[in-house]
Parts: structure tokens; C-alpha cells; sequence
């Protein structure tokens, strides 16, 4: 029975132990809030300064950059126009340039076929008389 008693008296010790501990604990915790209240208190307050701080600094900067992205679309607006005119324009010069050369090539074309053709002619002329010329000695060299 000794040990009995002695496992009593040496588990009721841990349990006194332990409950004191969890007061000891529950207390350090209770101060540790209170002590910390004011501090989260004012980072709360700083934190809210502060958004305010930006929203201030921030309102006319956005106020400005909107101005901007407005006065950038309205010249990009006026430039496109004119862009798009400069474009028609360049186009048309384009198409007449090239038809102009079309028509130049077409006549060049033709009159290459043109001197082709009498060259042609004159050629099988030609031919035509050294033909005759030849058939004519021939005959007189038979002849003789």
C-alpha cells in the first residue's frame, strides 16, 4: 500500500503543477492582450492614415492620367484620319503609276511586234530573190 500512496501523492503534486501552470499561462496571455491592445490599436489607426494618405496623393494623379489617355485618343483620332487620307493618296499614285507603265509596256510590246513582223517580211523577200537568183544560174549552168 505504500506505493499506492506514494502514486497519489506524486500524480496529485503533477496535477496541482499543472493547474497552476494553466493559471500562470491563462494570466501571462490576459496581460499579454491588454498590454497589446494600444499597440494594435494604433497600427489599426496608422494602417486607415495611411489609406487615406493614398487615396488622397492618388486621386489626382488618376484624375491626370485619365486627362492624357482622353487627349491621347483624341490626337490619335486626328491622326488616323489624316493617315488614312495619305493612304487613299499614296494608293491612287500607285494604281496610276502602274497603269501608266502598263500602257507604255503595251505599246512597247507592240511595236516590237511590229518590227518583228516586217523584219519578217523583208527577210522571206530577201529570200525569196537569192531563191530565184540561184534557180536562174542554175538553170543557165545546165543550159550551157
Amino acid at each position: 500500500m505504500g506505493v499506492t500512496s506514494f502514486l497519489k501523492r506524486l500524480f496529485g503534486s503533477a496535477k496541482e503543477a499543472t493547474n497552476e501552470l494553466a493559471d500562470k499561462a491563462e494570466l501571462a496571455l490576459k496581460q499579454v492582450k491588454e498590454n497589446a491592445t494600444p499597440y494594435i490599436e494604433k497600427a489599426e489607426s496608422f494602417v486607415e492614415e495611411s489609406i487615406e494618405k493614398t487615396k488622397e496623393t492618388a486621386t489626382p494623379l488618376i484624375e491626370k492620367a485619365n486627362d492624357y489617355a482622353h487627349q491621347t485618343k483624341e490626337v490619335i483620332g486626328e491622326y488616323a484620319h489624316e493617315a488614312g487620307d495619305m493612304l487613299g493618296n499614296i494608293a491612287k499614285t500607285v494604281k496610276g503609276s502602274a497603269t501608266e507603265a502598263l500602257k507604255e509596256t503595251e505599246a512597247a510590246i507592240k511595236e516590237t511586234k511590229e518590227s518583228h513582223a516586217e523584219m519578217t517580211e523583208n527577210e522571206g523577200t530577201l529570200t525569196n530573190d537569192n531563191t530565184s537568183k540561184e534557180f536562174g544560174n542554175r538553170v543557165e549552168e545546165d543550159a550551157d
